[in-house]
């Protein structure tokens, strides 16, 4: 997938809405209460049809398959550089591979950036997370059943519309349209139809499965784990240089699992 990287045009012509989202956004930091590890939603069991049903996307989205999911539960939010912190400050975790981020030079240990969510771990650390909290990955059936918060058959978290650039909106995204360069505070728009929010852009989330381009014609109903083995790991939901059609909950994205960058997080399951 081809990275959008932005003009100086663009970064001038959302320079006041940056502002905003500094502002607004930004404040979830030091001012503001550290969001508990483990806070989860229940999700029920069900079942949907998983994949790609516009058409929109490439082939490692279809054929569209009905999966059935058991009741589980999933991180509220992204995992937050404080809640990854408690982690390494246990000795169970290893930090992130800098401080960064894409425009703060110190971002990570910033009690600024504290409900941001965690950027540069790799698989194995997003999995030692959970595994920590008492949890695991979510699995990619899991993942995209959660996304859609119990809306059949459509591209989005929220539904078909557009996303946009209000704080707070339900159907609004931290993406490429209107992102201020960089990931903000987990939680600035309005959760989907389960409580989960950030499920559209702001940053990639690793899931437990391992990439096969042909799964989707093999996967069992019940449960799918993903295949038994590959090379690379499955990413879900977009980041803050997504175009829309990257935000689709229908989305596969993959990397090697060793990969650390600034636009990869997670959130866990059990």
């Amino acid at each position: 997938m081809t990275r959008l990287r932005k003009s100086i045009g663009l970064v001038f012509t959302f320079g006041i809405l940056s502002l905003a989202f500094a502002f607004f956004a930004g404040c979830g930091g030091g001012d503001t209460k550290i969001i508990p590890v483990g806070t989860m939603a229940s999700i029920p069991a069900g079942c949907f049809d998983m994949g790609d049903a516009f058409n929109e996307g490439s082939s490692v989205e279809w054929p569209v398959h009905n999966v059935c999911v058991s009741a589980f539960q999933m991180d509220i939010y992204e995992v937050t550089n404080a809640q990854f912190k408690a982690c390494v400050d246990a000795g169970f975790c290893t930090d992130p591979e800098n401080s960064t981020s894409y425009t703060r030079s110190s971002y990570y240990r910033n009690s600024t950036y504290d409900n941001y969510p965690v950027i540069l771990v790799s698989w194995t650390q997003a999995n030692a997370f959970c595994i920590w909290a008492g949890g695991r990955l979510p699995t990619e059936a899991e993942w995209e059943y959660a996304a859609r918060g119990g809306l059949a058959g459509k591209r989005y978290p929220w539904g078909d519309n557009a996303p946009v650039c209000t704080l707070g909106a339900s159907n609004g995204s931290n993406y490429s349209e209107c992102s201020p360069a960089d990931t903000i505070a987990v939680g600035s728009f309005a959760a989907n139809g389960y409580g989960l929010y950030d499920l559209a852009g702001n940053i990639w989330e690793w899931v437990n499965d391992w990439f096969d381009s042909g799964y989707y014609s093999t996967s069992p109903t019940q449960d799918p784990q993903g295949p038994d083995s590959g090379t690379n790991k499955v990413m879900r939901g977009g980041d803050f240089e997504s175009i829309d059609l990257e935000l689709r909950v229908s989305k596969r994205w993959t990397y090697h699992p060793s990969i650390q960058a600034r636009f990869i997080g997670f959130r866990c399951a059990k």
